[in-house]
């Protein structure tokens, strides 16, 4: 309070003075108090008397001084984050004495001083006290919450690189906030990407999302999620077609179509749609070489990589007939008949090797081949042309007959006695020389299809005749 007057009178109207019993409490200056100190002090008014009066009797009054109160001011508090830096508190307290500052939970928030150390995640309170002294009562603390916020963290995660359909399970590499909890990985799509632990094992081609967390702890929030998409591309499937063949006329053979790059246990029933192979050349195309393409396939996982197969078309085999091998030389070109199946196709002759036609009587070696764009074929045999022999020129003979025929190991040639058996090869080339009625070995020939001659002693044909040899 502020300081104040005394007011006393003494009967004889001399002045009167005051003192006091403390000055610490109570400091008095002429009539005038003023307050040092709570407490009690005695105030004692006195009058000495003078020359007329005798000094008065003391008269003293007790002073009560009451300790003040006090009050503290203290602003609410901000919020802070787990990791903030301490901080310092403000708080004043009227009386000007120092305020002391105490925390709820020393494990959210520690206060030393007036300096607040952050422990922890939570909500604290923080109380302002002032514990008063001598001259003032003790201040009504004031509290007030401190809220700390958990720390936010972040997960770094890098694009994903672009992957193969068969290329090998891979690692995911992410580094999560300071909770130190582990970053777990989820897939959008586990047809496509199957994640296990930080382990990708590639399914399927095609676009997945790979997304990273990380949880909380009481200290940190959960870190936001972090997605990259993971694409998986489509691997290379060679697929072939089998080359094949077959002869002018013929049907196309089933096409093969080979497989190299499948995945895994993957076949070609595992495949959304099949390739097909195919040619132009139909059943009456020329003989040549055609492509066998492939094309059709489809799937989810595979790109075709093609490769064209070769269809070769043969020459059809022709048959070829020859009749008329032994004619009698007249002085004209002669010619065997050649016929062919099929029929009417074209073809070359040759007689020892020349394409003239003979005239002269003597044994021929005929070679026809066949001359066509689709077929082909060849014969040969002996073309006999015998000297014309005038009526009457030939002695009469037996029927001369060759038996068995086929024939294995041994034949007969029967016919008159004295007469000269000569057996030629297909090519002209004389075999064996024998005479008729006797058993001839023919064993040691080659089987095939041979020419017999049988001539009198004065060279003169008499017979010709084909036989087997088997």
């Amino acid at each position: 309070d502020q300081a104040f007057d005394l007011t006393a009178t003494a009967s004889s109207e001399l002045t009167v003075t005051f003192t006091s019993s403390d000055e610490t409490i109570a400091s008095v200056s002429g009539n005038t108090v003023t307050i040092m100190g709570a407490g009690t002090a005695t105030i004692t008014a006195s009058q000495a008397g003078n020359d007329n009066y005798s000094a008065a009797l003391d008269v003293s009054q007790s002073l009560t001084i009451e300790k003040a109160t006090q009050t503290i001011s203290f602003e609410p508090l901000a919020n802070r984050t787990y990791g903030d830096q301490a901080f310092d508190l403000t708080a004043t307290a009227s009386s000007e004495l120092t305020v002391t500052f105490t925390s709820s939970d020393e494990t959210i928030a520690s206060v030393s001083g007036n300096t607040v150390t952050i422990m922890g995640a939570g909500t604290a309170t923080i109380t302002a006290s002032q514990a008063g002294n001598d001259n003032y009562n003790a201040a009504l603390d004031v509290a007030q919450s401190l809220t700390i916020e958990k720390a936010t963290q972040t997960i770094r995660f890098e694009a994903l690189a672009n992957r193969t359909y068969g290329d090998q399970a891979f690692e995911l590499m992410a580094t999560g906030g300071a909770s130190g909890q582990t970053v777990t990985f989820t897939s959008s799509d586990e047809t496509v990407a199957s994640v296990s632990g930080s382990t990708v094992t590639i399914m399927g081609a095609g676009i997945v999302t790979i997304t990273a967390s990380q949880a909380g702890d009481d200290n940190h929030g959960v870190a936001s999620d972090v997605s990259q998409n993971l694409i998986i591309g489509k691997a290379s499937l060679m697929v072939s077609a089998g080359d094949a063949s077959r002869v002018y006329g013929a049907v196309n053979p089933v096409f093969t179509i080979g497989y190299q790059g499948f995945i895994g246990d993957d076949s070609e029933a595992d495949l959304e749609a099949v390739p097909s192979a195919s040619t132009l050349a139909t059943q009456t195309s020329d003989v040549g070489t055609y492509a066998i393409t492939v094309s059709g396939g489809a799937d989810q996982n595979y790109v075709f990589d093609y490769t064209e197969g070769i269809l070769i078309i043969n020459k059809a085999l022709a048959t070829i007939t020859l009749a008329g091998l032994s004619q009698t030389a007249d002085g004209t070109a002669k010619s065997p008949t050649v016929t062919t199946d099929p029929a009417a196709l074209n073809y070359s002759i040759t007689f020892d090797g020349s394409s003239t036609l003979p005239t002269q009587a003597g044994t021929y070696a005929v070679e026809v081949t066949v001359l066509e764009t689709n077929y082909e074929g060849s014969a040969s045999g002996s073309f006999v042309l015998t000297k014309a022999v005038a009526l009457g020129a030939l002695p009469m003979v037996n029927e001369v007959k060759v038996y068995p025929n086929p024939a294995t190991e041994r034949l007969t040639v029967s016919g008159d006695d004295g007469l000269i058996v000569k057996i030629y090869d297909i090519s002209g080339v004389l075999q064996i020389e024998h005479k008729t009625n006797q058993t001839i070995a023919v064993d040691s020939l080659p089987a095939g299809v041979y020419l017999i001659q049988v001539s009198d002693p004065n060279g003169r044909m008499v017979s010709h005749q084909r036989v087997v040899k088997y």
